[in-house]
């Protein structure tokens, strides 16, 4: 049995599309960016006056990124769930407080950043009941163009503040 020049081309060709698809899926993977975050410190206040209510939660989040590509947050969300049911919270990435106010958060390779959030609840005071609870466990969720990144955390508190 003989074979043919063009059943060896074939085969070489098979071979090397193959590792080549192998080896372009590896740098992928270790290419992409890779979000990891870290709650700092979370603490929610509840204030009131006599028609409205709010409950503010402050939380400091250290972002890192562990992967070779850059990549800009494009919205941050908190859930949690309180005495006045479940919460979930969008805010802009502009909201940022500090010095890059304003701005986008753009995560460099290898980078780690601080970002502190405030996210504001308000409600019409219907009655005199404040969330009472100490601690508020909530989710955090960083959006990003290769997805989401998800943090858990517990917010410490409340302070209550009568206006």
């Amino acid at each position: 049995m003989e074979i043919s020049p063009e059943l060896i081309l074939g085969i070489v060709g098979s071979v090397t599309g193959i590792s080549s698809l192998l080896i372009e899926f590896k740098k992928y993977l270790r290419d992409r960016p890779r979000i990891q975050a870290e709650i700092v410190n979370a603490t929610h206040q509840y204030s009131h006056t006599e028609i409205q209510a709010q409950l503010t939660f402050k939380v400091q989040v250290r972002i890192r990124n562990k992967g070779d590509k850059g990549i800009t947050i494009g919205e941050v969300i908190f859930e949690a769930k309180t005495e006045r049911g479940f919460l979930r919270l969008t805010e802009e990435p502009s909201n940022i407080i500090g010095e890059e106010r304003g701005q986008p958060i753009r995560v460099s390779p290898n980078d780690d950043i601080p970002a502190d959030f405030e996210f504001v609840h308000f409600w019409t005071k219907s009655s005199d009941k404040s969330p009472t609870k100490d601690e508020i466990p909530f989710v955090l969720i960083l959006s990003h163009a290769r997805g989401e990144t998800r943090v858990k955390g517990t917010s410490i508190g409340p302070e209550h503040i009568s206006l």
